[in-house]
């Protein structure tokens, strides 16, 4: 059975009782990685914490990668969409290092407000049955940041540039978002710090000179 089939729901619910029980299959397996981890998930305690019977979570979902998946796609919406408004309220003359320290800052405070989002991107990198999806969702990610790159005349950032430079942010990025979710808030707050430092030094290295 190709991937991409094996992954897709079994059904799309329309109603809205059908709607509300995946939902509740999603959120329960998101709280689920956070408490197991991504090894020990199974279908049989996802469909148990539900409050479902298993035939009826397989009436969706054809395993546990499926729901990960459609776990994945509702998470890369979100994502999109956060950042999205996080780009539109600081505007076109915001500075480009502002924009992305308050862009990848709230990514952050967004992914360590998610559960299982640590857990989730784990899976989704090292699982061979996942990895075409996480790959779709980096390079949309990397596309939606290089488009910001590019778009302020104060840096000097080419296309070939931006394939590095994007990311290299979202990977930086998402490394301290695995610090984050296993640390206390006061440490939290370091490493946050220590990220917009690290971000601000690399970016201006892209500025243009001041005449």
């Amino acid at each position: 059975m190709p991937v991409r089939d094996s992954l897709s729901p079994r059904r799309r619910p329309r109603q809205k009782r059908a709607v509300e029980t995946v939902e509740r299959i999603l959120d329960t397996t998101a709280e689920l990685l956070d408490e197991v981890g991504f090894e020990r998930l199974t279908t049989n305690a996802v469909a148990e914490r539900s409050g479902i019977n298993v035939a009826s979570l397989y009436g969706y979902f054809p395993n546990k990668f499926a729901i990960l998946a459609a776990l994945w796609e509702r998470a890369g919406r979100e994502q999109r969409a956060f950042l999205e408004r996080a780009l539109a309220e600081t505007g076109d003359e915001t500075d480009l290092i502002e924009v992305l320290r308050r862009s990848l800052i709230a990514f952050n405070e967004l992914a360590l407000r998610e559960p299982g989002h640590a857990e989730l991107a784990e899976a989704m990198r090292s699982a061979p049955e996942l990895a075409e999806l996480w790959e779709a969702e980096r390079r949309q990610a990397v596309a939606q940041l290089a488009r910001l790159l590019r778009s302020r005349p104060d840096f000097e950032i080419t296309r070939a540039q931006t394939e590095r430079i994007a990311p290299v942010l979202i990977e930086a990025t998402s490394g301290v978002s695995r610090l984050l979710r296993s640390s206390s808030p006061r440490r939290r707050l370091q490493y946050v710090r220590e990220l917009e430092r690290m971000l601000s030094a690399y970016m201006e290295t892209y500025r243009v000179p001041a005449d």
